[in-house]
């Protein structure tokens, strides 16, 4: 028995939810039906003489249900998106966001339901069958009303027939089914094939074994979003993604790919080619033979566990010596070499540690040049020459440090983690550590205790922290020194009792330094228990200082080009759509790109937010059906947190409960001005800024749980964030 009320199921609100479905087991009676109409009837508010309830035959035998938008909802994307739960004991586990839920997204085509089946496996032929249903009411519907999106509940029995138990019209934002609508959602369908194309090119070499992620190595997806506008990919690419990679990793001492691009974009999307990142962490000194095999075993575990592409480096490559290297190298891709070169590839990666460990002060030392030019350049009085001296000094003085820096606590990270997993420390011992390091953020909070004391000037602390900005590439999100009051006061009014940290942690290890020394001697490290610690506190701490450094200069190359294109009259929102060599043009000779390629661009950036592409991609039919992989999250703290959710806080409001969001680069350390009792991302990895950050400063934290699990989070008020048992739920 179902309501079937009037204001139900409209073109603007289902309302789906506020009236009850009740089920009559049984062979119920006339007189039980008549109470249950009656129930119905009197929960609907306000009542209209049209009301109605929907009386259907109760189906018990139940193998699996699925909820099936003919587009994507929100955006009207031209994608079938199917969520199934293949759980037989009920029949809410998607509309409830409770069952073992299988998000899959279908390209729109003349042979939607057909194209499934090549993939030869149980989870596609249900979705064939699903969508083929799906189609078919689809179908009905347009023939009876017209073309009608629409919001499909079914159901397939254990017989195998597929049943209908509700339709209805999906709502969506206005607008979303307008003529032009329908045109840009055509032209994403051609996007894609295009994409293809361009996917079959990178994913051709290594015997057709490539593949392409959107958040392995310098992880694009969270430094500038799965859909970034022209400025701020060109500007990414240029600072980091097509040279500076490469040369860090040459100069650390694995082989060098210099020359080679490590992202491409797909219709507007940024990917990363995740063969040319692995084959970047192998030393320099592995013989050719051996380098090949190792790639090649790698790329094949990748192939069958696409869930390991957002952790990489800790669960595929073997880029460094850390406690646990022997067991990985016997069990992991290097599994297949002989004991001679496992052996041979481990003193490669012993040198290559040790040399990373003596090179570190000098690459902090660098920190402090890049923070010298950039003061130079900004005495510089026209913007474009501030630009352009940032542009061409950024890669050199500010990312390539930073890289540096960066891998120095890849390293650091990975004996913190070994250190549990060998019995040399334990959970706690590690995060005392983490919580002692007092980097930036630590910091900030500090300097915003110091401003209420009347210690520091506030003046002083904004221009500290001004440039930070959420979202660093976007210059359509404001930096903190714009809008001081909501990004920055915080800091100073919601901490009037907080203590410094500790300015100098003591060592992780449980067992005795003399045990670690000899556990390091034997792995070809010759360094004490001392020196590693204060090698892994300096790297993390210097991390986070090179980052901050490189971030304001992103910030202020992205305030001189607004500077120096104003007297043009240009918006911020016509400047994302330029490219670094467009900018380059103006401040160089005053060349302005020409409307048609602006307009162009801007057309194309409105079909790219219509095209949905998986995270990982290892053969070309993936971009046009795909189910993303689980998300394996990075999961801080041991603690259990149920609070109201949080989604998506603006600056300037008050920060409470569990704090949830897609992504979060440098920008956002504004978040840590509320009382945050925890965080959930989509996008993210164990060494990403807000990991260390939750760590640091004992915070529980889910980071980069993955698009399908965000989906059954997006909508709750409560959630439950259980960072013992690596959980995160919906409670309401």
């Amino acid at each position: 028995m179902r309501s079937d009320a009037r204001d139900e199921d409209s073109a603007t609100a289902s309302h789906a939810g506020r009236y009850e479905s009740i089920p009559l087991l049984g062979t119920p009676g006339v007189r039980e039906i008549c109470n249950v109409v009656d129930q119905l009837f009197a929960s609907y508010e306000p009542a209209h003489p049209d009301d109605a309830v929907f009386i259907q035959r109760l189906l018990t035998k139940v193998a699996a249900t699925a909820v099936v938008t003919t587009v994507a909802p929100a955006t009207a994307a031209p994608y079938m998106t199917v969520v199934i739960d293949p759980d037989p004991e009920g029949t809410d586990g998607v509309t409830g966001g409770k069952g073992a839920n299988v998000a899959w997204h279908v390209l729109h085509s003349p042979s939607l339901a057909r194209s499934t089946t090549t993939r030869g496996n149980d989870r596609s032929a249900l979705l064939s069958a699903f969508l083929q249903a799906a189609t078919e009411v689809d179908g009905a519907v347009h023939r009876l009303s017209g073309s009608q999106p629409l919001d499909l509940e079914l159901l397939q029995d254990a017989t195998g027939d597929i049943h209908l138990l509700q339709a209805r019209p999906l709502v969506l934002p206005g607008g979303a089914t307008t003529q032009a609508a329908a045109q840009i959602a055509e032209q994403a369908i051609a996007a894609v094939h295009t994409a293809q194309s361009a996917a079959r090119q990178l994913i051709a070499p290594h015997g057709g074994r490539g593949i392409l992620s959107n958040t392995t190595d310098w992880n694009p997806a969270e430094m500038i979003g799965q859909k970034p506008p022209a400025l701020a990919a060109s500007l990414y690419a240029h600072a980091v993604t097509n040279r500076t990679w490469a040369r860090q990793r040459a100069q650390y001492g694995y082989r060098d790919l210099t020359g080679k691009m490590l992202m491409h974009l797909l219709s507007g999307q940024p990917y990363v080619d995740v063969a040319a990142s692995l084959e970047s962490f192998i030393p320099a000194a592995t013989p050719p033979s051996i380098a090949q095999r190792l790639l090649a075993a790698q790329l094949d575990l990748l192939h069958t566990n696409r869930s390991l592409h957002c952790s990489v480096e800790f669960t595929v490559a073997t880029s460094c010596v850390d406690f646990s290297l022997r067991q990985r190298l016997a069990n992991g891709p290097a599994g297949g070499l002989s004991s001679h070169e496992r052996h041979e590839l481990a003193g490669a990666l012993a040198e290559l540690t040790t040399a990373g460990l003596s090179r570190l002060t000098g690459d902090l030392d660098l920190i402090g040049l890049a923070t010298q030019r950039r003061r130079q350049i900004q005495l510089l009085t026209e913007p474009a020459e501030r630009y352009l001296a940032l542009h061409s000094h950024i890669a050199e003085y500010a990312a390539l440090p930073f890289a540096h820096v960066a891998r120095a606590a890849f390293i650091a990270t990975a004996f913190l983690r070994s250190s549990q997993e060998e019995g040399l420390a334990d959970e706690s011992s590690v995060k005392a550590f983490m919580q002692g390091l007092n980097t930036i953020s630590a910091t900030m909070r500090c300097d915003g205790h110091s401003v209420y004391q009347g210690r520091l000037s506030w003046a002083e602390f904004v221009d500290t922290y001004g440039h930070l900005r959420p979202g660093t590439y976007d210059l359509r999100e404001r930096c903190y020194r714009d809008d001081p009051e909501n990004f920055l006061r915080p800091f100073v009014t919601s901490y009037p009792h907080r203590h410094d940290p500790d300015p100098r942690p003591q060592g992780w290890f449980t067992a005795s330094h003399t045990t670690v020394a000899a556990q390091l001697d034997d792995l070809g490290l010759h360094v004490t228990a001392e020196e590693l610690a204060a090698f892994a506190l300096a790297a993390i701490r210097g991390r986070e200082a090179a980052k901050f450094e490189y971030s304001a200069w992103v910030c202020d190359l992205l305030e001189s080009l607004i500077a120096a294109t104003r007297p043009a009259g240009l918006t911020r929102a016509r400047l994302v759509h330029w490219t670094i060599d467009d900018a380059n043009a103006w401040c160089r000779d005053e060349v302005m790109p020409s409307d048609v390629s602006i307009e162009d661009r801007a057309r194309e950036y409105e079909v790219t937010n219509l095209v949905h592409l998986p995270a990982v991609i290892t053969e070309t039919d993936d971009l046009t059906c795909f189910v993303e992989p689980s998300g394996t999250a990075t999961y801080i703290g041991s603690e259990r947190v149920c609070a109201p959710a949080h989604h998506n806080p603006e600056p300037g409001s008050a920060i409470f409960g569990i704090v949830v969001v897609d992504r979060a680069d440098p920008g956002w350390e504004w978040l840590f001005g509320g009382e945050v009792s925890g965080i959930v991302t989509a996008q993210g990895g164990a060494n990403s800024h807000l990991a260390v950050r939750c760590a640091e400063l004992g915070i529980p934290a889910a980071i980069g749980i993955g698009e399908d699990t965000m989906r059954t989070l997006r909508l709750a008020t409560t959630l439950r964030l259980d960072c013992r048992n690596r959980r995160v739920e919906p409670l309401r």
